[in-house]
């Protein structure tokens, strides 16, 4: 009896739309590879073990783009996140906003500092598109109205 896996570069496409073309390692998407899903997302870069692992880019049908790290599926370690309203470059912990970060809007606004389970959480800077801005701590997405001292434009973190 022979029992055939794919190992190598090869296709998988599958029964719900989906496709793939990479590389295999004993019928698991391992190594590099395009996936495309019947939704319209993509992901290009890094496999491991049928998870997207490593570097990649995950595009979605709506327009929003991530580059960066992945760890076993989710957005994890580095990344850039491209969405409607703005972006988001920084640190990422199972697929959300962990850690330091920026969190620009189109208008100009944005937010740098600590993020915690994909909100604004610690010790942070917040700038209005009018330039009007405000330094302290954020607490679940909200700010907390502890003012910080800083020094020539500069603030630790």
């Amino acid at each position: 009896m022979y029992i055939l896996f794919r190992h190598g570069e090869g296709i998988l496409r599958t029964p719900d739309g989906d496709s793939y073309e990479g590389d295999f390692v004993y019928d698991c998407r391992h190594g590099r590879g395009i996936y495309k899903y019947a939704n319209g997302d993509v992901y290009e870069g890094d496999f491991s073990t049928d998870k997207r692992h490593g570097k990649g880019t995950f595009l979605f049908q709506n327009g929003s783009m991530y580059r960066g790290d992945f760890s076993y599926g989710n957005f994890h370690g580095y990344g850039w996140y491209e969405f409607e309203d703005g972006y988001y470059e920084g640190a990422w912990v199972d697929g959300n906003y962990e850690g330091i970060g920026t969190l620009t809007y189109k208008d100009g606004s944005h937010y740098t500092g600590r993020f915690k389970g994909g909100v604004a959480d610690g010790i942070g800077e917040e700038r209005k598109a009018d330039g009007t801005g405000r330094r302290g701590t954020w607490r679940n997405g909200e700010y907390d109205g502890d003012e910080l001292e800083h020094s020539a434009g500069v603030l630790s973190i």
